[in-house]
């Protein structure tokens, strides 16, 4: 039968947080967006509620481009860069972003000098760069990333 009785219900899910150090969570189910945006070809157009984040190594110049859900949290996106460049070691990395970015909270740019540290449970906002510190970027082979390098080649 038809639990959700003829209408269409966001699905909800708990999370499990403590990891993060952000306890039990309830939120929509964003599986499937960020599923499809994880799955989507490279070289496919990219969806409106889809964005590219750029993960760059300070001190290195290597980076990678993602693509998320605009609704993502940051954790989302770690999990997407593990993933499509096929370095689990990743989950454990420190994302962070320029002090002059806009943020969520100030939707303009600063002169503010240096980095800070973005937490798991933050939403992606208006971010479109972050940061790494003493990570590989490079896709290992077979990866999603290294087989999108190998298409352009």
């Amino acid at each position: 039968g038809d639990e959700g009785y003829g209408q269409q219900q966001p699905a909800w899910m708990m999370i499990d947080g403590d990891e993060l150090g952000l306890g039990m969570l309830l939120e929509q189910d964003a599986g499937t967006s960020l599923a499809m945006a994880m799955e989507a070809k490279p070289t496919s157009g990219i969806s409106r509620s889809e964005v590219v984040v750029t993960v760059r190594r300070l001190g290195r110049g290597s980076c990678v481009d993602v693509r998320v859900p605009k609704d993502c949290k940051i954790f989302e996106l770690r999990t997407a860069l593990a993933e499509y460049v096929g370095r689990p070691e990743l989950m454990e990395v420190k994302l962070l972003r320029k002090n002059s970015e806009p943020t969520k909270f100030r939707p303009y740019s600063t002169d503010d000098p240096g980095y800070a540290s973005i937490k798991d449970g933050d939403d992606l906002g208006p971010t479109r760069t972050v940061f790494v510190m003493k990570a590989d970027l490079d896709p290992v082979p077979g990866s999603p990333a290294d087989q999108a390098l190998r298409a352009l080649l």
